[in-house]
């Protein structure tokens, strides 16, 4: 992930991975054929490492509204105790290989992580607690504010200091926001 961080997805090329390793090219296309199957398969591994994550912090809890901050605050965790895990995902998502590949629409479509977000909050208008309305919508627009935040934590002028405060200022605006007024 290092090497694509530094140089870009576009311009890393299996030479520049393998001697990053000390390994040979051949070292790599023995296990993948291509630059866009070993990139395919770290997004693979490191979502299904941060569902795992997440899945094990939203166990026991029934509440819809404490699940979406669990959610959101797990989200947070996960990407500051992994900053190079959200710098690969932004180098992988504005390449052009991803645009080739229309591998964020169709990873989407199957994204458990994220359909967690659009299950609690079906839950939650189900229970009256949640505005009414498109939930992938919603689950769609939290996202945004999610990744927004986290754009302007790694290249604004938020800077990494003020992690916390801006996971408490996106939490609070996700929750105040969808909450019913009394729910």
């Amino acid at each position: 992930m290092k090497v694509f961080i530094e140089k870009g997805i576009d311009n890393t090329s299996m030479e520049d991975l393998a001697k990053a390793l000390g390994k040979t090219k051949s070292y790599f296309y023995f296990y993948f054929r291509s630059k866009e199957d070993l990139i395919i398969s770290i997004f693979r591994y490191l979502k299904e490492r941060a569902l795992e994550e997440m899945e094990e912090r939203l166990q026991g809890i029934e509440d819809p509204a404490e699940r979406l901050e669990v959610w959101v605050r797990e989200h947070f965790r996960q990407v500051r105790e992994n900053p190079d895990f959200l710098r690969f995902v932004y180098s992988f998502v504005f390449s052009s290989m991803a645009r080739r590949m229309d591998l964020i629409r169709n990873l989407n479509k199957r994204d458990r992580y994220f359909g967690l977000i659009q299950e609690i909050i079906e839950e939650g208008q189900r229970e009256g607690k949640f505005v009414e309305g498109d939930a992938e919508a919603i689950s769609y627009a939290i996202r945004g504010l999610i990744y927004g935040a986290m754009r302007y934590l790694f290249e604004g002028d938020g800077g990494i200091d003020r992690f916390q405060d801006v996971e408490d200022t996106v939490a609070n605006l996700i929750l105040r926001g969808i909450l019913r007024r009394g729910g």
